[in-house]
């Protein structure tokens, strides 16, 4: 039989090995700890993508006379909303945003089924394209009836919602259709929002943004998204 000496020392060893055991299993159960918090609180929110879902519509808000230097028009109240919610995880900072609003008259048109199936195979080939083709119609005569800024914020957290709404007047019976373009610039990092003066001009009856420019401000494109939408709004009876 061993002796007391031997059994003691077997006993020390073994308890040893138990608190090294459990100094390590320790160790590496706070280390995962540490790592599910920092993957789930810190690394997962901050790699997640950023968008900003709008919601922009035009409708008419009634109808009445003014008079001006001794005549009487006939205006129509435009009403335009926009609301803007950022869906995703982390907190969004907003460069300047825009709209523009188009007036448009409708005119007749006949096409051949020629032409109009050729129009659709050609609207089908750019996978890009946001136009569509009309076979009796045709929208002609675009002016700008309404343009500038969409909203004021600066920054959105997640899940929040901001709302605008415009009010403008055009003539009765001036357009058949209004057509309007918002775009909102949007970034995951406040640093860029504060470096780039992002700014919008109008041009050739277009708005367009100083984009090209940033590359020389040493920010990539690839970091500012820009979220816009389009819409549309019949002005008949």
């Amino acid at each position: 039989m061993p002796d007391s000496k031997e059994k003691s020392f077997s006993e020390k060893f073994n308890t040893w090995i138990q608190t090294i055991g459990i100094i390590i299993g320790s160790i590496i159960i706070s280390f995962w700890g540490v790592y599910t918090f920092y993957y789930e609180k810190v690394w997962l929110p901050q790699s997640a993508p950023v968008n900003i879902s709008i919601n922009f519509t035009l409708k008419k808000a009634g109808m009445n006379y003014i008079n001006d230097d001794r005549r009487r028009t006939k205006l129509i109240a435009i009403e335009m909303k926009v609301s803007a919610t950022n869906p995703s995880s982390r907190q969004i900072y907003l460069f300047p945003s825009a709209f523009i609003v188009h007036g448009c008259k409708v005119r007749s048109s006949s096409l051949k089924n020629s032409d109009f199936f050729k129009g659709i195979c050609d609207i089908s080939i750019c996978s890009d394209s946001n136009i569509y083709e009309i076979r009796h119609s045709d929208i002609s005569g675009s002016s700008v009836v309404a343009i500038g800024n969409l909203i004021d914020d600066k920054e959105l957290r997640p899940g929040e919602l901001v709302t605008k709404t415009f009010i403008f007047h055009i003539p009765l019976r001036e357009y058949d259709v209004l057509k309007a373009y918002a775009a909102i610039p949007i970034s995951k990092k406040n640093t860029d929002a504060n470096k780039i003066n992002l700014t919008w001009t109008f041009d050739k009856n277009e708005i367009n943004n100083n984009f090209g420019g940033l590359v020389a401000h040493g920010i990539s494109d690839a970091k500012i998204e820009v979220c816009s939408t389009t819409s549309m709004a019949s002005l008949w009876e």
